[in-house]
């Protein structure tokens, strides 16, 4: 881990607060902040065609084979998202990237890769806004059962 120090230990900041050491994971970019899994994290759970399922507070699945495209439709429908061949065509993307890469891709990786395999009409930020208005990284990867993107998104 790589250590940077915020504020000298015993000095107040502008809130009256002291802070100590800030660690940053290695190779965790400057800006970004660091996500670590919260044991007492709230759960919901959503009842699709009978079976229960259980996603965090933000929608994300806690178990990644719980997805289907029910369950894609379902929290589209919450959202007021009708899901069109293009929201399909990206989840579907985004699945994919999933199993090759262990990790759901993040705004940045998914323009430069959807240019690449898609074409240039699907690396455009406003066209994926347009599908996931609550950003294609986030909102794409919640509908598609992924895991939330790490990284700045």
């Amino acid at each position: 881990m790589t250590s940077v120090n915020v504020l000298a230990p015993g000095v107040a900041d502008a809130r009256g607060q002291y802070a100590g050491e800030f660690r940053r994971p290695a190779g965790q970019k400057k800006g970004c902040a660091a996500r670590t899994p919260n044991p007492n994290r709230e759960t919901q759970m959503i009842v699709i065609n009978g079976r229960e399922i259980e996603t965090d507070a933000e929608g994300y699945l806690a178990r990644l084979d719980d997805w289907s495209e029910d369950l894609a439709s379902q929290l589209a429908q919450q959202d007021n998202l009708p899901l069109t061949a293009d929201h399909w065509k990206l989840l579907n993307w985004i699945r994919a990237y999933y199993q090759e890469n262990g990790t759901a891709p993040n705004l940045r990786v998914m323009q430069k890769l959807l240019k690449d395999e898609l074409g240039e009409e699907w690396s455009d930020k406003r066209r994926l806004f347009d599908l996931f208005p609550y950003g294609p990284a986030k909102q794409g990867a919640r509908y598609a059962g992924m895991p939330k993107p790490t990284g700045c998104v």
